[in-house]
């Protein structure tokens, strides 16, 4: 069964795919002349993640928005299907352009470097007005980073006020929490509850927190990466003889103890040394006791 899921999926994934190509090469569709209508405001689709706007391309195309979705309804009037009504193309229309801008008039004054305290009171009401139309536009459906913006942008915002601003910091920690979330997720995509992949998926989250731990990590890869040989018996024997530079003393990864099963409030390292026929294998345990009495290891 879930083979033959796996290649339904393939399959609509691939009619998807062709329906994509095939509409931008109908003459008559309306997927050209809106492409034109891009062009004309200097927005022009990226040339990877299926033609899709992101980056530069999406600022020029939220600052234009109102202008882009003015010009857009004659093309959609055009194009519309016959149970559709002009008025709705209308209402989608302005809908759509004013919340895009909407979104660029509140990036933008969050994007300030060095912001003073009456920069803080005008982000308060961008951030206020934009969530408050894409909830009405989304039908109150607000999605992660919706509530990122809503709950949390204000609070960085005035956090980073005397180190620059936000720019200094948005950037690389967006792509850092996508690449660190892409990469939890494909190593617990297999674990059947949901209870469980939050729980595993915080616990590795937590650990990968603790600078002693990423600091052994390190030591242990570079340790053991492919290059110019050598006897693995010495390479493992002068690796169970480094030191451990762990630092758990001065780390805490306890930000929630009460509610998390997976909080630790101690860990220290055990490291056992079992001589084989072939050499000297290393185990190493991360022992660690939370406000529960639970232990695990890693």
């Amino acid at each position: 069964e879930i083979e033959a899921a796996k290649k339904a999926l393939d399959d609509l994934t691939e009619k998807i795919d062709g329906m994509i190509d095939d509409r931008r090469k109908d003459s008559k569709g309306w997927y050209i002349p809106m492409d034109r209508l891009y062009r004309r405001y200097n927005v022009e689709r990226e040339s990877f993640h299926n033609r899709k706007f992101s980056g530069e391309p999406l600022k020029v195309l939220t600052k234009n928005a109102i202008g882009i979705f003015n010009d857009a309804k004659e093309i959609l009037h055009q194009h519309k299907r016959s149970d559709v009504e002009d008025i709705v193309i209308e209402k989608i229309c302005n809908e759509t352009g004013s919340t895009l801008f909407a979104m660029h008039e509140m990036f933008s004054q969050l994007i300030i470097s060095s912001p003073t305290q009456a920069d803080v009171e005008i982000a308060k009401e961008k951030v206020s007005k934009f969530i408050v139309m894409y909830r009405d536009l989304k039908k109150d459906i607000l999605p992660p980073k919706g509530h990122t913006t809503e709950d949390h942008a204000i609070d960085q915002y005035v956090q980073r006020m005397d180190d620059g601003g936000l720019p200094v910091v948005i950037e690389q920690f967006v792509e850092k929490n996508h690449q660190i979330g892409g990469r939890l997720d494909n190593q617990t995509k297999r674990l059947p509850s949901a209870v469980v992949r939050a729980d595993t998926m915080a616990k590795r989250k937590g650990l990968d927190d603790i600078a002693g731990i990423r600091k052994r990590q390190k030591v242990v890869k570079e340790a053991t990466a492919r290059g110019k040989y050598k006897k693995k018996s010495n390479e493992r024997e002068s690796l169970a003889n480094s030191p451990v530079p762990l630092g758990i003393a001065e780390s805490s990864i306890t930000p929630n103890a009460a509610d998390s099963k997976i909080a630790l409030a101690l860990v220290t390292p055990t490291v056992t040394t079992v001589k084989t026929d072939n050499g000297v294998r290393i185990f190493r345990h991360l022992k660690s006791s939370g406000d529960d009495g639970m232990e695990g290891s890693l």
